[in-house]
């Protein structure tokens, strides 16, 4: 979208920008309620400048883990394997096709007779369910449509 701008020359125009960063708090509505929860700090406007602000996007996720599809062959558009974001080199995430999407939640309060459950969240494994809460996985997979194609 073209924003309203002083400039009105036709090789200008501002864009709005959406920057987030995603990440696990051990809280969801106060520090130290110890329910843990999936945040983002957003880049939004504000009357003084840009400014971050801290948005709540889900309660109880306990962890959360991201890998990226690749064409490791380069060659197909098929998705050979899933890596981890630091293993693709700047000039190869013209392959990446997919993200996979892990999120451990966790339940608000304790209950009895919890066994605990082993997970894999992105060829990790943990043990979870000592501490009383019951655990399931979500995961998904997020086809990345939209790829600019040399």
């Amino acid at each position: 979208p073209t924003l309203n701008a002083y400039d009105t020359s036709p090789l200008t125009k501002n864009h709005e920008l959406y920057a987030y960063a995603y990440y696990v708090s051990n809280f969801t509505d106060a520090d130290g309620d110890s329910i843990p929860s999936l945040r983002r700090a957003a880049l939004v406007a504000d009357v003084d400048g840009p400014s971050i602000q801290n948005q709540i996007l889900i309660s109880g996720v306990e962890d959360f883990q991201v890998q990226f599809g690749i064409d490791a062959t380069g060659d197909d558009q098929i998705i050979d394997r899933y890596v981890d974001a630091d293993v693709i080199a700047d000039d190869d995430w013209d392959k990446v096709y997919a993200a996979k999407i892990w999120l451990l939640m966790r339940s608000d309060v304790t209950q009895k007779n919890v066994k605990e459950k082993e997970f894999t969240l992105a060829g990790v494994e943990k043990t979870y369910g000592s501490n009383g809460f019951r655990y399931f996985l979500v995961t998904s997979v997020v086809n990345l449509r939209n790829l600019k194609q040399q």
